[in-house]
């Protein structure tokens, strides 16, 4: 659907979005940028969240989550249909094979994020549930935030897979490593993150490929992507981005150059699913899904 089209389409059928333009006093849009950006203040906690679905379509809602809470505004639930996660799945099942091998390879997925409500650690958990039941050789554990428990499991059942995948945070990779140190059976190149939530270096992935016994310059070792509750992915790493920043980080005067910056950011392939746009500092995105945004911040 055309930018233009789904702004229309929007403010037909989504009855806060309509209130939202109503009492900024727009009417009649000619150009993409006079249409006011919406943000968790001004249009996710200021309407009634039914009023943020396209009429008549609640039937359709089969999960109620909530974002992190790590922002200023606090947590804000969420209501997601099955669409929205379909093409996701997908992509993470196609990831898998090409990143790990998962279609040749025994795999344990341990997600070792934090669950409940929060949208983050549910949805992966639930798409690696998923994949699991379609995928021969592959099994999922859901230990949660618990890297202790993480780490029992990865020790009583690891030596039994090809290969690890630990769906996390950055910030837990030392802390699971101080815990699986003295297994010699796991630190041999066998395991590998599928990390979320946090910015880190190059050199911490390096770092981390050489704690696990991987070749410093494996960009599989650690690998991201970049997203969040109330928009959903938005890009990922690959291959060819890691190896840029790889390059950058050890040509600082490039990055300078760059991205005004010698440590040079993180670098995604973005997802067509989602328009972005770049105003001033800040991330805007236009995106069709169950609770629909045009122009948020």
């Amino acid at each position: 659907m055309d930018k233009f089209d789904l702004f229309e389409n929007v403010r037909k059928t989504v009855k806060g979005y309509d209130r939202f333009l109503s009492e900024h006093h727009i009417k009649e849009v000619d150009h993409w940028e006079e249409i006011p950006i919406i943000n968790k203040q001004n249009y996710l906690l200021t309407y009634p969240i039914n009023e943020l679905i396209r009429e008549n379509t609640f039937g359709k809602c089969f999960l109620i989550g909530a974002s992190s809470g790590f922002s200023k505004s606090g947590s804000v639930l969420w209501l997601k249909e099955s669409l929205d996660e379909e093409d996701y799945i997908e992509k993470v099942k196609n990831l898998f094979i090409d990143n790990y091998s998962t279609d040749k390879k025994s795999t344990l997925v341990i997600v070792s994020l934090a669950l409940g409500t929060w949208i983050g650690g549910m949805q992966l958990a639930c798409t690696f549930r998923s994949l699991a039941g379609k995928t021969d050789g592959m099994v999922v554990a859901t230990p949660g935030i618990d890297l202790k428990e993480s780490a029992h499991i990865a020790k009583e059942f690891g030596g039994m897979f090809d290969q690890i995948v630990w769906v996390t945070n950055p910030s837990s990779i030392n802390i699971l490593y101080s815990l699986l140190r003295n297994e010699k059976e796991l630190l041999n190149g066998k395991v590998y993150f599928a990390v979320v939530g946090e910015y880190f270096t190059e050199s911490f992935r390096e770092k981390t490929a050489v704690k696990f016994g991987h070749d410093p310059d494996n960009v599989y070792v650690a690998k991201t992507g970049y997203g969040s509750a109330d928009t959903g992915d938005l890009g990922i790493e690959s291959r060819e981005t890691i190896l840029l920043r790889k390059f950058l980080n050890r040509n600082p005067e490039i990055s300078k150059k760059l991205f005004d910056d010698e440590n040079p950011p993180m670098l995604f392939v973005k997802n067509n699913l989602a328009l972005m746009e770049t105003i001033g500092d800040n991330l805007v995105v236009t995106k069709d899904q169950f609770v629909p945004l045009i122009r948020y911040n």
